[in-house]
């Protein structure tokens, strides 16, 4: 590499060659990224899926009612996503090609970029190539070979229902969950059988364990904040999770803390999830921003830091995907005034 950097035939500066080489290799991620979806989606179409979103970073192109429409939305760990609807489930249910299509893709264009490099003369070309082979190879395998990252990746899911054929369905059920929330369909119009697990269920299997968040999504979406606390804790204490899926519920079970007026746990958890809790912030995660809310306002009785979690969910609401969650979440948002009202009414009587 460094002769690599030292030689051109044009005697560019060294420092020139250094700052477009960086500057190729951050365009390269980016691109990197746009053809992993791309694969994913070209995949899956190829095997009976259809479109329902592609994200790139922060921005999301969703079909919604038969309309592409163009969201924000943001999710830790990942650069991009691509989830499709899913065809009718069979027990032959396409999944390989699908997961291993944006790493296929990747290694597809780390060749070709290698292959033009060969007959490449000009500096500059010569350098992106170089990168565009380079980052593209980094993800065809970090996403191929198995691996539980922040988010298990694609080899982790083929692997996961190589090993768990019945979690085959549970991959289809979040497939088909996410289809029904990008089209305003609540959780209780669902299927059931879509939130089904065998009894004898491997609940260390990521997928498997993707259903149980999703009887979490459906509980709390109808206000059964208690049963989803209670379900909460029976995964916390009988699943092995990633961090980021254990601290997403331990954040979600400090609201229900909150709602419940278990003050002294509330704020033992709080301090436990601090970090985790500002680096969610700044993905402009809505439902951290309602915990937050309501934590000041129902914990710390601090109505003006509480407004601005508020005016920040006001600010994200417009650009959201999913039109039920945003319809909870104000359902909600209404709740937990009402509970501080309350508060404020009761504590005035007893002084």
């Amino acid at each position: 590499m460094k002769k690599f950097l030292a030689a051109n035939s044009n005697n560019t500066p060294l420092y020139i060659t250094i700052i477009v080489f960086v500057i190729s290799i951050i365009i390269a991620f980016t691109l990197g990224i746009i053809i992993h979806e791309s694969g994913h989606l070209f995949f899956g179409l190829l095997t009976g899926y259809q479109f329902n979103s592609f994200r790139i970073g922060k921005i999301i192109i969703i079909k919604q009612n038969n309309h592409l429409n163009i969201k924000k939305l943001a999710i830790s760990g990942t650069g991009g996503q691509c989830l499709l609807q899913p065809p009718k489930y069979s027990v032959d249910f396409p999944y390989f090609l699908y997961n291993a299509g944006g790493g296929l893709f990747n290694l597809l264009v780390s060749f070709l970029s290698f292959i033009l490099l060969l007959d490449q003369t000009n500096e500059i070309i010569k350098i992106g190539l170089i990168s565009l082979s380079i980052i593209n190879l980094y993800l065809g395998l970090v996403n191929l070979i198995p691996l539980r990252l922040a988010v298990p990746n694609d080899g982790y899911n083929i692997l996961s229902i190589i090993k768990d054929p019945e979690s085959r369905y549970s991959f289809y059920s979040q497939l088909q969950i996410n289809y029904l929330q990008t089209n305003n369909v609540p959780f209780k119009d669902m299927d059931a059988c879509l939130f089904w697990l065998p009894k004898d269920a491997n609940l260390n299997n990521p997928l498997n364990q993707a259903i149980l968040f999703a009887q979490v999504d459906s509980l709390h979406e109808q206000f059964k904040f208690h049963g989803a606390k209670i379900l909460i804790e029976q995964i916390l204490n009988n699943c092995q999770l990633i961090a980021y899926y254990s601290n997403s519920l331990k954040l979600e079970y400090l609201f229900y803390l909150i709602i419940e007026d278990e003050i002294s746990k509330a704020k033992d958890l709080f301090y436990e999830l601090k970090p985790f809790i500002n680096q969610t912030l700044k993905n402009n995660i809505i439902n951290c921003y309602r915990i937050m809310y309501a934590y000041e306002l129902l914990i710390n009785h601090d109505y003006q830091e509480a407004m601005t979690y508020y005016t920040k969910i006001e600010n994200i609401i417009p650009s959201y995907p999913y039109p039920n969650v945003i319809k909870t979440e104000k359902q909600i948002l209404a709740l937990i005034k009402q509970i501080s009202v309350e508060h404020t009414n009761k504590t005035s009587l007893c002084n």
